[in-house]
């Protein structure tokens, strides 16, 4: 392979020699050939790749490494360099690594140096050597290290201490010493720590993201902040999240200068959530609860949101988070982005997410860290065949490549040995690297692959357009471009002060396609440019020569004057400038800028030092015109010269002959064209015949006289017109006609009528050809009236009303007078109508239903002239006047009133006669007046005894004609005051669950009709409450017995609150034989539920009751054999635990010192404990061995007893 690579090479051409990346996917860049373990990236600063790897080096895990330049040629080797081969134990742990400012690698890992498992770090240099020891820093005991460089150059150390089982952190000095003399231990209370993430942040300081462990690998979510003296800035750890997660992962942790992000993962129940979470400095997290959610579709039955990858740019407002999504069951993936604004973690792309690539069985996931090109997304992702892609999205989340992602890793891999261990390094010098772990020919080993912004390999430059030569004026600009195909190309313009020959120097910050010179000087003339193309991955292209060219300025000596003459002059405009081979181009502005001209028409000279116009017409005024002179080089500009064009004087528009009524103000106007107009108006007082006198002071367009006289009738006015251009013009005649107004010589007289009856105003005026118009006014002003309907005559001197009607009462009407000349009429006085109504009824009187002895009304509404009003009754006989007598009043008025109502004259019917100045009368409806005499109370609520938490009830009873209401009332002072129950509207009343505080309260219930208002109060009822006595039952030392043991069982009663108090005990709800009130001795005999109740009976024969808890009195289990007493006089009992359900069958054995039998017996057994009496006091004293067996005889157990 290497052979033909280097044969590949050899053909490409020597721009080859050093790449070593692959563009073949099925091969790319073996890191190694040694077989690999687990591995770790990272990218430096200049864009060179960091390997960090365990060498599977027989029983042992060698740590080595590899630095990647950005051609992929191995810096250290063909195998990496060996940082450490100490023993390592025969399995392999979490490792991590960072880097310096100084692109130096740091490791953090552990091994079995001392035989135990330690903690080391080292850091080696690009050139593959140790900057610290080369044995390490040891921390101590403890593995999964977690390394990050501060912004002072020191290193800090998180890992999992062995002995404490939780986190400890340390810092390196940049010499490689330990900082702190005792490491910090991380704890959340009492609670231990792991997987510890550290951020730098700034000023030395860093924030530690970390896991609280819990149960299993379950693990809460924390963070804190620290100085760099390791002081804890929270008073405590900052809880992330609400919701669990993992002990067997990192997160995914930035800086961002003091401000820190962490996207991560969690559970809750069976489904998994993924969330943004930002860290302020002050220990503040604006994102609030458990952070940002990545999706807000967080159902039962909505994706899981699994592995999250977080990336920013400093300088951008915003964090992108990627995650691979899953269906509930885990067996199809997709993939997801989303981006946040980073002051208040608010989605920006929907709050489902961006669906990059659906869930499927395609098993679409994000592996690798995530990177950014221009703010947007940048990662590496695995299929269901393991083969690996790379995505680019722009900053809205749209892909940017064709066909959306490009392929780096074509080889496939299964389930059994899966590609792993990836990485995705940033992007640096305008690429990233991939990096991971695969299984080629058995043996597993590293590969990597780079990717470019544009694509997978990179494209060769090729300049399309060359920049060109360029000949300019002195102090002009100049501009050399080159456009070029290429993908990444950089740009360094070049230039040589000698011509096209050289030397070329580069020109500082010329660095685009377009190099562009704002002025140029006569020193830059015979200057040469030229530009430099490079990319990454390909040779650089150097494009052709350009020549710059400066030529000398033109100058103008004399400029072109503005001129004024007459429509139909001819002009001429000239200027003078020096230069070599000039030519002139003159322009014209007619408004919206210059453009050349052209001979023809008025025009000659347009390309010459004169512009000659042949005849200049009014159209051409204000005109300006300016020449442009050139050579080969420079061009310049004129001053601008305008043209100004006065017009021949003429009248256009004669004044004219007016008529006007006296008084009035009339105007006479002339109209001209041309160059300083001048006017002088004459006046003929005998009409257009003369003789002619100049008007003093009427100098202007137009003559007006403001108050015409009478007098003025036959004069007659013209003007006199001078101009710039032609002698004085003399307007036509226009004569005056003044015509005297009319006056009112009648006036109308105001009329009043009847409803009905017609009537006539009438009117008279001066003069001849009298114009009338009448006028009405019904209460919004005047307006004119029209013939019709009612009206006629309304034109003319008199105006009839054929009907009035009641709606005309109070109209008043005049006549404007006037004739056609003085159209602006005189008024006569204003006269009014007066129109008499008919009486009539507007509103009825309604019937009344009432309570006796009260007081009510009766209203009629009427119109009419002069109303009056008579009330009338009907007892039942007919209807008759009324007056103001006994109960009644307001018999004449509007309102009858009828005062102290009896049942006596309930059905009486009112009605009014209502007359007025005009017949005939009017009568009302007649109405009814109803009479109900109050509710009565025939029976009150009785008093009520009864025990707490129990409901009382009480009863009313009442009559009425109406329907009855009911209002119950409460008084819980003897009766002094009352209070309204709400919703107790009912002739019952219940009170659930009445308490001790109701005690001595009173009830009574307010009776009364819709009619009948005011409430009648029934007597009150007295409600006594009783309360419930209380038992609590406890059991001491013991509720778990073995035999020989007793425990007392303890009644604690409430006392007597005036009743006679008794009690009972029960053993399993069976009545207890000898208890005393209070207390009861229970042995292995009386297992079983125990419960005591109590009772308080009073003298009316209520009595109330409760009962305690139930304690239960248990076995507690032994495989002891029990004997007790012992030592004893022979008489003993013996007892062993039995398990069973049911009744059995034991025996008992005794034996004496030499084995003899002395003593056998069968019992019978049930529960778990059966006491065994045995009587040996007949026995000779000493020691005796005691053997249980079951029913067969099998031995149990067996034991000693002393006979004494």
């Amino acid at each position: 392979m290497r052979k033909l690579s280097l044969l590949i090479l050899a053909i490409l051409g020597l721009q080859f020699v050093n790449a070593q990346w692959n563009p073949n996917t099925a091969v790319n860049l073996q890191v190694s050939s040694l077989p690999m373990a687990d591995m770790q990236s990272l990218t430096t600063s200049t864009g060179r790749t960091w390997i960090a790897y365990y060498h599977q080096n027989g029983g042992n895990y060698d740590m080595r490494a590899q630095l990647l330049d950005v051609d992929g040629t191995k810096l250290l080797g063909p195998d990496g360099m060996l940082i450490d081969n100490k023993p390592s134990g025969t399995a392999t742990f979490v490792f991590n690594i960072c880097k310096d400012a100084s692109d130096n690698l740091i490791v953090a890992y552990q091994d079995q140096r001392t035989g135990t498992m330690n903690t080391v770090v080292y850091k080696v240099s690009q050139a593959g050597s140790h900057v610290w020891s080369s044995n390490g820093v040891v921390l101590g005991a403890g593995l999964a290290p977690y390394p990050a460089v501060l912004s002072n150059g020191e290193t800090v150390v998180a890992w999992n201490e062995s002995t404490t089982n939780s986190l400890q952190i340390q810092k390196i000095t940049a010499a490689g010493s330990l900082a702190w003399t005792t490491p910090v231990s991380v704890l959340v209370g009492t609670s231990t720590t792991t997987r510890g993430q550290l951020v730098p942040n700034l000023n030395g300081a860093f924030t530690m993201v970390f896991q609280k462990r819990g149960f299993g690998i379950a693990t809460t979510l924390y963070a804190q902040r620290f100085t760099s003296a390791g002081t804890a800035v929270w008073a405590s750890s900052m809880q992330l999240s609400t919701e669990t997660t993992s002990g067997a992962r990192y997160y995914s942790v930035i800086g961002d200068a003091d401000t820190t992000y962490c996207g991560y993962y969690s559970s809750v129940g069976s489904r998994f959530n993924s969330w943004l979470h930002r860290i302020n400095p002050d220990g503040t997290l604006p994102y609030g609860g458990n952070g940002s959610n990545f999706s807000t579709a967080t159902a039962t039955n909505d994706p899981y949101q699994q592995s999250t990858n977080i990336a920013l740019d400093p300088s951008s407002d915003f964090v992108w988070s990627v995650c691979s999504f899953s269906n509930t069951n885990q067996n199809q993936y997709g993939i997801y982005v989303q981006k946040f604004l980073k002051a208040t973690g608010a989605r920006q792309l929907s709050n489902t997410a961006l669906n990059v690539y659906p869930i499927s069985a395609s098993f679409e996931t994000q592996v690798g860290d995530l990177s950014l090109v221009n703010d947007g997304p940048f990662f590496m992702s695995a299929d269901a065949n393991y083969k690996l892609y790379v995505t680019r999205l722009d900053a809205s989340g749209s892909f940017v490549w064709s066909g959306n992602r490009i392929e780096i890793s074509s080889t496939t891999a299964g389930p059994g040995s899966p590609k792993g261990r990836y990485g995705f390094s940033g992007l640096r010098n305008n690429q990233a690297v991939g990096v991971w772990a695969e299984t080629r020919s058995g043996v597993q080993n590293a590969y990597a692959q780079n990717i470019l912004p544009g694509g997978l390999t990179p494209t060769p430059i090729v300049i399309t357009t060359q920049p060109t030569a360029q000949t300019v004026c002195e102090g002009s600009g100049a501009s050399f471009s080159v456009t070029a195909t290429g993908t990444g190309i950089t740009y360094q313009w070049e230039q040589s002060t000698n011509g096209c020959t050289g030397p070329w120097s580069a020109i500082s910050g010329a660095t685009s396609a377009t190099y562009t010179i704002s002025s140029s000087t006569s020193s830059l003339n015979n200057t040469a440019y030229r530009c430099v193309l490079s990319a990454s991955g390909t040779s650089s292209v150097t494009s052709n020569c350009a020549l710059l060219t400066v030529a000398p300025p033109i100058t103008v000596t004399s400029q072109p004057s503005s001129q004024t003459v007459c429509s139909g002059t001819a002009v001429t405009f000239d200027v003078v400038a020096t230069g070599a081979s000039l030519t002139y181009q003159w322009q014209i502005n007619t408004g919206t800028g210059f453009t050349n001209l052209s001979n023809g028409g008025v025009y000659s000279g347009a390309t010459t030092a004169s512009l000659g116009i042949s005849s200049a017409t009014i159209a051409l005024n204000n005109y300006q015109y300016r020449c442009v002179i050139s050579n080969a080089a420079c061009t310049v500009n004129s001053s601008s010269a305008t043209l100004t064009v006065n017009p021949i004087t003429a009248i256009t528009q004669q004044p004219n002959a007016q008529t006007i009524c006296a008084g009035s103000a009339v105007s006479f106007s002339v109209t001209a064209t041309g160059a300083s107009i001048t006017y002088q108006w004459q006046q003929s007082l005998n009409g257009c015949n003369g003789p002619w006198n100049n008007i003093s002071g009427a100098t202007s367009a137009t003559y007006t006289i403001a108050n015409a006289p009478v007098t003025l009738d036959n004069t007659a006015y013209r003007c006199i017109v001078n101009g710039t251009c032609t002698a004085a013009l003399t307007s036509g005649c226009g004569l005056l006609t003044v015509v005297a107004p009319t006056t009112v010589t009648t006036q109308p007289i105001s009329q009043t009528v009847c409803d009905g009856a017609a009537v006539t105003f009438t009117t008279a005026g001066s003069g001849t050809g009298v114009l009338y118009q009448w006028q009405v006014n019904t209460g919004a002003g005047f307006t004119n009236l029209t013939n019709g309907g009612i009206y006629s005559g309304v034109t003319t001197a008199s105006l009839s009303i054929s009907a009035t009607n009641p709606a005309m009462n109070g109209y008043q009407y005049r006549c404007l007078l006037s004739n056609a000349v003085c159209t602006t009429p005189v008024n006569t006085n204003t006269v009014t109508l007066t129109v008499n109504t008919l009486p009539a009824i507007s509103s009825q009187p309604q019937s009344q239903t009432t309570c006796s002895s009260t007081t009510v009304s009766f209203t009629v509404g009427a119109t009419g002239t002069g109303v009056q009003y008579q009330w009338q009754v009907n007892t039942g006989t007919g209807f008759t006047n009324l007056t103001n007598t006994g109960n009644y009043a307001g018999a004449t008025t509007a309102t009858l009133v009828v005062s102290n109502t009896t049942v006596a004259i309930s059905g009486y019917q009112y009605r009014c006669v209502v007359s007025g100045t005009c017949a005939p009368a009017v009568n009302s409806s007649a109405v009814t007046l109803t009479v109900y005499a109050p509710v009565v109370v025939t029976s009150s609520p009785a008093n009520v005894e009864l025990c707490a938490g129990t409901t009382a009830s009480f009863q009313v009873t009442a009559t009425s004609v109406p329907a009855i209401n009911y209002q119950w009332q409460v008084s819980t002072n003897g009766g002094t005051t009352w209070t309204d129950l709400t919703g107790a509207t009912t002739s019952s009343l219940s009170l659930p669950s009445v308490i001790i505080a109701m005690n001595g309260n009173r009830y009574r219930c307010l009776v009364s009709s819709n009619t009948c208002s005011t409430p009648v109060a029934s007597a009150a009822a007295l409600l006594t409450v009783r309360a419930v006595p209380t038992a609590a039952l406890t059991a001491a030392p013991y509720t778990a017995l073995l035999p020989g043991q007793s425990t007392t069982l303890s009644a604690q009663l409430s006392a007597s609150t005036g009743g006679v108090i008794a009690t009972n005990w029960t053993l399993n709800s069976q009545p207890l034989t000898n208890p005393t009130p209070t207390s009861y001795t229970a042995t292995i005999t009386g297992l079983g539920a125990y419960q005591v109740g109590i009772r308080e009976t009073w003298p009316s024969g209520l009595f109330c009751s409760a009962l305690s808890q139930v304690v239960t009195l248990t076995a507690n289990v032994s495989n002891r054999l029990f004997i007790f007493p012992s030592p004893n006089d022979g008489n003993f009992t013996v007892s062993y635990y039995y398990s069973g359900s049911s009744a059995s069958t034991r025996t008992l054995n005794i034996y004496d010192g030499k084995g003899a039998k002395v003593y056998q017996k069968a019992f019978s057994i049930a529960g778990p404990y059966t006491l065994l009496p045995v009587d040996l006091r007949a026995a000779a004293r000493g020691i005796y061995y005691v053997v249980v067996g079951d029913a067969n005889g099998n031995k149990l157990i067996e034991g000693k007893v002393h006979l004494r």
